[in-house]
């Protein structure tokens, strides 16, 4: 009998598992003990998705920017969504920036590629209006390029890809001027700004150029070029800034390659002065796009990788670390990707934190779904996965493991403690109710995962007390 693994793409049982572990342990010390908790990617939405926005003032409205002029929107952190046409629902055109107003949440902007303007609208998506149609050339949007200024959130700015026009308005998007053009660059990727000065503002451009202004974006000056003087065709991308809110002087930038050549000027650069200048931090053999920061403080880096070539490594890969930390965490192991959905392209356009939190929510666009990585309360005895699997661990030392009907052959049963250290593995065949008996457990929380055909379908991280 052929039997497949449903609707979740295969996880492979060989990650960081001691990473993980330990991590989770740091994240639950201050959990009670009757409970037990899992942190790891669940998919949202089984779509093509290029950006997504949470509400600032209701975190569990969410939006998402998707393929042939839809947008996506759930208000109920993403159990159930609409589909939202903007104009009509055809084409090739795909939302790389959905913005939500943080003042008057009732209005939402969006704008991206091969759909020549941007349009905005006053009842969460329901109707849109043309706000920036500019003749006679159409505007495209590529990287996150919508923003409003933190102290005045009738102010905001938007930049077009090519021409790297500069657009202002005043009243919360509903009209637009433009203000300058950032010149010799080929486009522009995308625009944040600085909260303790909104008077300065960064461009990530093509070439791996980072702009900046110091007036609100009417004249602007290059602080950096990254560059290899092997790479005749200088294809590289800064797509993503992000500077923290607790401290300005500290941002981050993402550096996407096209071209082998590019390498290895790619990964995540660094800035300590307040983006005067900018240094290589992390992953310079990896093309990244996506970036978002996350915490109280800004502890949290999270980025997400980007392939536009086979010999570039990228695609698929999610890291985390602590800004004091020394130590990156793999964090695509558990991402469930379904094999073959929609070409198997597995490119991160956009994260978003969910916070200021100890522990942020971390939602994730790509071109195979929408993804949330989170923290969700299970209750003992007996939990379940998106697989059907259910994982126990009782007062007495006993693990139960209860496999849905179409689990005909072996698996296997394994507990860690949070050292990552076995203290159990056990085999079984078949679905079904099934217990195995722990010995000399100590008091402490414990890792339970159950591996079938090679993939982990079903995990818990279950408090034991003797």
């Amino acid at each position: 009998m052929n039997t497949r693994i449903p609707e979740n793409r295969k996880i492979p049982a060989n990650g960081q598992l001691r990473y993980l572990l330990l991590l989770l342990g740091f994240m639950l010390a201050a959990w009670p003990v009757e409970a037990s908790a899992q942190r790891a990617w669940r998919m949202l939405l089984n779509t093509e998705t290029f950006s997504v926005a949470v509400n600032p003032l209701n975190p569990r409205t969410l939006y998402a920017g998707g393929n042939a002029r839809k947008v996506y929107r759930s208000y109920d952190a993403g159990r159930t969504w609409d589909t939202l046409a903007v104009g009509f629902i055809d084409g090739n055109g795909w939302f790389s920036n959905v913005f939500v107003h943080p003042v008057d949440t009732n209005v939402v902007l969006v704008g991206g590629s091969q759909l020549g303007t941007v349009q905005r609208s006053t009842d969460n998506g329901v109707t849109w209006t043309k706000v920036l149609d500019p003749s006679p050339n159409n505007i495209a949007l590529n990287g996150e390029v919508i923003i409003a200024k933190p102290d005045n959130t009738d102010t905001m700015y938007l930049g077009g890809l090519n021409p790297a026009d500069i657009y202002r308005s005043s009243n919360r998007g509903v009209t637009w001027d433009s203000i300058s053009t950032i010149e010799d660059v080929p486009f522009l990727c995308t625009l944040t700004i600085r909260t303790d000065s909104t008077n300065v503002i960064f461009a990530g451009c093509a070439d791996g150029i980072i702009h900046k202004s110091t007036d609100g974006g009417r004249t602007w000056y290059k602080t950096v070029m990254i560059k290899n003087i092997e790479d005749p065709f200088q294809s590289l991308e800064i797509p993503k800034i992000v500077m923290s809110k607790s401290n300005p002087m500290l941002g981050y930038a993402t550096v996407t390659c096209f071209s082998p050549y590019s390498l290895p000027n790619g990964g995540l650069y660094r800035t300590t002065d307040g983006g005067e200048t900018w240094k290589h931090f992390a992953f310079a053999d990896t093309s990244m796009w996506s970036l978002a920061l996350g915490g109280v403080n800004d502890e949290y880096i999270f980025i997400g990788g980007f392939s536009a070539h086979e010999l570039i490594r990228g695609a698929g890969i999610v890291r985390e670390i602590g800004s004091t930390g020394s130590l990156w965490l793999d964090l695509d192991n558990t991402i469930p990707w379904q094999p073959g959905n929609h070409g198997g392209i597995q490119n991160m356009w956009m994260m978003k934190v969910s916070g200021p939190a100890a522990i942020p929510i971390v939602y994730m666009a790509t071109e195979a779904g929408l993804f949330v990585y989170d923290d969700y309360a299970v209750s003992v005895p007996e939990t379940s996965s998106s697989y059907g699997v259910a994982l126990s661990l009782s007062p007495d030392g006993t693990a139960t493991a209860v496999l849905p009907d179409w689990c005909t052959e072996p698996f296997t049963l394994r507990c860690f403690d949070m050292l990552g250290n076995s203290v159990g593995t056990f085999s079984a065949v078949g679905p079904g109710r099934h217990q195995f008996a722990l010995q000399q457990l100590s008091t402490g929380r414990y890792y339970l995962q159950v591996i079938y055909k090679g993939s982990i379908i079903g995990s818990v991280l279950s408090s034991y007390s003797r």
